[in-house]
């Protein structure tokens, strides 16, 4: 009986061991997540400073597109009669080309001298920008009025010179302008010192 009670007991310690024997693993746990790291978005580079406009530019940015002009001066004339006051204005329309500067222009002068004398000339002029110096050749025609004999004709218009630009919207310069009324004693061909703006 003794034996039997002993070998009843190790059986009853040991069954929870075999118990256990039989019992799957437990899986392993889970590797962590990786950890990523996240960078900052780069900073983008500053946007480079615009470049200086050149000196075609202020010649190009004072021709082109509607622009209204006053341009006071003075005139000499060469074939006789007294030098006065030229005061112009005009309405232009420049287009840039490339190699030059195309200027429809309507263009109207008032000569205070000994003879008063006002033209109207719708015309043209042709800018060649070097830097900022731009020689043009121009003419046009139109009505004009000669105040001492009080007669209308059509006034004619031909120039050729040059003009600098320091700004875009400032210029003066030096020309040469041939202009008439036809039906009229008025010719005159003479240098023209000009400030425009």
């Amino acid at each position: 009986m003794r034996t039997a009670a002993v070998a009843l007991t190790a059986l009853l310690v040991a069954a929870p061991a075999i118990a256990r024997a039989d019992e799957p693993e437990p899986p392993p746990p889970p590797d962590p997540a990786p950890v990523v790291s996240v960078d900052p978005p780069p900073t983008p580079a500053p946007a480079p400073p615009p470049p200086e406009p050149s000196g075609r530019d202020h010649v190009a940015a004072y021709y082109t597109g509607f622009r209204f002009s006053i341009a006071p001066g003075f005139l000499f004339p060469v074939s006789g009669g007294k030098g006065g006051f030229v005061l112009s204005g005009g309405v232009h329309y420049g287009i840039d080309t490339g190699s030059i500067l195309l200027v429809p222009e309507l263009v109207t002068s008032f000569v205070f001298a000994s003879d008063f004398v006002w033209t109207l000339t719708p015309g043209a002029r042709f800018v060649f920008p070097i830097s900022i110096f731009a020689p043009y050749l121009g003419g046009g025609a139109g009505p004009g009025y000669f105040g001492p004999e009080s007669k209308w004709g059509a006034a004619l218009r031909a120039s050729a010179g040059f003009t600098i630009h320091p700004t875009p919207r400032l210029a003066f310069g030096l020309g040469a302008q041939y202009e008439m009324i036809t039906g009229t004693d008025w010719k005159t061909l003479g240098p023209i010192i000009t400030l425009a703006f």
